[in-house]
């Protein structure tokens, strides 16, 4: 397994979704959409998706970059996923 290929392991859709900011806010789907390119129903299921199992090359480098997130360079999300968005993710699970 490459270290790329171990990085997307570690960083999962839903993880890449919560770690989207801008100026220090969450995004809004809407904001995701237009910087991706990709229609709200991709973005909604990338939202929620556990594994990047069955996800194009295109769609994900897409999402990553409409999240703000570069997936070549994570050491700036992974510090900030660390801090918070395990916590939300713990919360919004409860709710699924």
């Amino acid at each position: 397994m490459t270290r790329f290929e171990q990085r997307l392991k570690q960083f999962p859709p839903f993880l890449v979704r919560l770690a989207a900011r801008k100026k220090g806010r969450p995004k809004t789907r809407r904001e995701i959409i237009i910087d991706s390119g990709l229609p709200g129903r991709t973005i909604d299921r990338l939202s929620r998706a556990r594994t990047w199992d069955h996800v194009t090359c295109r769609v994900m480098f897409a999402f990553s970059n409409g999240c703000g997130v570069d997936l070549a360079r994570l050491r700036q999300d992974r510090d900030y996923i660390k801090r918070r968005a395990r916590a939300q993710w713990a919360a919004m699970r409860d709710r699924l």
